[in-house]
């Protein structure tokens, strides 16, 4: 009896990978590479200005696409947010106020799953995303910001291939993190790696097709995705290749993790990374801080709280972002 239910669900699965390949997608322009993000959308707040929506009031997009003001007369530094696999903006804008309430400018940027974007988070170049950032964070009189890059699930994975690949942010805050490189989450039979380098794709884990965790993925959405991960992660033979070579990192990072992650298993992968610099760069500034909650730790007073006293004492510590 059991095998004949196992039979059932391997077919059941793969319908669902069926139904999933065939369903219309949103189509993107047809952009080279190089400047596929070239019209990035983002919101961003100033210290002294508003939430200013580029659509008309009503318009859905007004709730995620809001226009990029720069205060030419200011200079502060500037934390970059970077959203999950839910695409878009990262929409908590009780976030973004904290950020601002802590003397700091703040701008989110989409990479997926928004207007001149791609649907999904396959094979993007991370060298597209870090100039846009820069773009973001130079002022119009030329000065480069000092930039903490705040990443949220799918968006922290990005910032720590962002901070081991160009060395570009002066902090990193890397919220229910990502020890490696996952697959693509367009799920279909073929394979795809999530990010590109040096326009080569990055080693990644693959999600196992016939799996428990993937039919709970299927049926119940990403926010029951920890079963898949945490098969996925069992394949040991390409740990050290998909791993993110977070050793590589120079500068002071943060990490947040869930203990009551459903998503996918960020305390655990937060240790990994611990231990992964523990052994290979002992002269590393990493901090790991974990709580007993779930995986959606930015609407938590705490964690943003820890988060926004790591920005400061960083920034505090570094003279070029003394005084901005």
């Amino acid at each position: 009896m059991s095998h004949s239910i196992g039979i059932i669900n391997c077919l059941i699965i793969v319908v669902l990978f069926l139904l999933s390949a065939c369903t219309s997608q949103p189509k993107v322009a047809n952009t080279a590479t190089s400047d596929f993000y070239s019209d990035m959308v983002q919101w961003s707040l100033q210290r002294g200005t508003g939430l200013s929506s580029e659509f008309p009031a009503g318009d859905v997009r007004s709730s995620y696409i809001l226009r990029d003001s720069k205060d030419t007369a200011n200079n502060s530094p500037i934390v970059l947010v970077l959203g999950g696999s839910e695409g878009g903006t990262l929409k908590s804008r009780t976030l973004a106020k904290a950020i601002i309430a802590n003397g700091y400018s703040v701008a989110s940027i989409a990479y997926h799953q928004a207007p001149g974007t791609p649907p999904y988070v396959k094979e993007i170049p991370i060298e597209s995303i870090v100039k846009r950032i820069k773009d973001v964070s130079t002022d119009d009189k030329g000065n480069q910001r000092c930039v903490a890059i705040l990443g949220v699930s799918k968006g922290a994975e990005l910032a720590l291939l962002i901070a081991a690949y160009t060395d570009f942010a002066d902090a990193t805050i890397a919220v229910v993190p990502s020890s490696v490189v996952w697959q693509s989450n367009q799920i279909t039979l073929a394979r795809n790696s999530s990010w590109r380098v040096n326009d080569e794709p990055l080693p990644f884990v693959e999600y196992p097709w016939f799996s428990r965790g993937m039919f709970a993925y299927l049926t119940k959405g990403p926010i029951e995705a920890r079963a898949l991960h945490e098969a996925g992660i069992e394949n040991t033979k390409i740990l050290e290749q998909a791993s993110i070579p977070v050793e590589r990192i120079s500068k002071p990072v943060l990490l947040q993790g869930a203990k009551l992650d459903s998503v996918w298993q960020s305390h655990e992968m937060s240790q990994d990374i611990m231990e992964r610099v523990n052994n290979k760069n002992p002269d590393h500034q990493f901090t790991l801080l974990s709580y007993e909650l779930d995986h959606f730790l930015t609407l938590y007073e705490e964690p943003v709280d820890d988060a926004l006293k790591f920005i400061t004492e960083t920034f505090d510590r570094n003279p070029r972002c003394k005084g901005n």
